[in-house]
């Protein structure tokens, strides 16, 4: 039988080449290509040597056994026992104790609890002591510590009586007061009023038009076809209930109208209108709201000596 030789593809090369045999015939191959000392990370072609292997096996620093339950508390110093209770006193230092909502310490087989909270030795403590006849009326009882003796702050059945006692006395309690009586203890109950003179109007034009304002308060149109503009302003949610523009006999032909005008005027409603002189109860969007509308009363056309006397709006809150 012919011999036959052994060879691999060198794609490198472009050309076959023959592979090493040991003397039994098998491959040599160098360890390098398959074996890593110390291993690299994620370098699936190649595992840890068996020089590596051994020394990670042999470190006891590099395995131990589960954790145990005792072992576990041990590592935390022994500071509680296997169902939670505490073995050692806790000691905070300058650390807090955050978002504690209550806490009750209770004397070991005794059925009254009592907790103590303190500084220092030689600054004041409180205690508070519960169910516990030696130091105090049964009940809860709160001592302060001066230093020298415990003092009794208070007691529950002291406490509760002068509860009791305060309670009796009429004049230390009232019915909450209601909307119209908190109102009526302001001054601001029932019917109320805003009012004006007519020298608070203005026409649609000053420079142009032609009025008088008077000491009496009163503003008259010196020619003909003068509007006139007056501003509102009522407390936020108030309900206007009567509003009126006085004037002189000459002004009863001209009217009033109350406006009340979004705040970045677009949109205009009328809330009351009548002639000079007369009252409109009739109110259209009686309740006012600053939050999105303006306020104002404005005039027709009023002509030579017609006068404006003041205007009046009434309203409760």
């Amino acid at each position: 039988m012919a011999l036959a030789e052994l060879k691999g593809w060198d794609p490198s090369g472009g050309v076959w080449r023959p592979i090493k045999v040991d003397s039994s015939g098998r491959a040599v191959i160098s360890a390098a290509l398959l074996f890593e000392n110390p291993p690299t990370e994620d370098q699936e072609g190649k595992g840890p040597s068996s020089a590596w292997a051994f020394d990670h096996g042999a470190n006891a620093a590099a395995h131990h056994a589960k954790y145990t339950d005792a072992e576990a508390r041990s590592a935390t110093g022994d500071l509680l026992d296997s169902v939670g209770k505490a073995l050692k006193k806790l000691n905070m230092n300058i650390n807090d104790i955050e978002n504690l909502r209550s806490f009750i310490l209770k004397k070991a087989g005794s059925d009254y609890w009592t907790t103590h909270f303190s500084t220092n030795s030689t600054s004041a403590d409180i205690y508070v002591f519960g169910n516990h006849s030696v130091y105090g009326p049964q009940g809860v009882n709160w001592y302060l510590y001066d230093g020298t003796a415990y003092r009794l702050l208070l007691n529950e059945v002291q406490g509760d009586a002068k509860i009791a006692t305060h309670a009796a006395i009429a004049d230390a309690h009232h019915a909450r007061y209601t909307d119209e009586e908190a109102r009526g203890a302001c001054n601001l109950a029932g019917t109320l009023y805003w009012s004006c003179p007519g020298v608070a109007f203005q026409t649609d034009n000053d420079s142009t038009r032609n009025c008088q304002r008077g000491a009496d308060g009163s503003i008259v149109a010196l020619a003909d076809g003068i509007p006139f503009i007056l501003g509102v302003n009522l407390p936020d949610g108030a309900t206007v209930t009567g509003v009126v523009v006085y004037g002189n006999d000459a002004a009863q032909d001209e009217t009033w109208v109350m406006h009340r005008v979004t705040l970045d005027g677009t949109t205009t409603d009328d809330m009351a209108t009548a002639a000079i002189d007369t009252e409109d109860t009739s109110i259209s969007y009686p309740v006012i709201d600053n939050s999105q509308y303006c306020y104002l009363i404005y005039t027709s056309t009023l002509d030579t000596n017609d006068a404006i006397y003041g205007a009046r709006i009434i309203f409760t809150l």
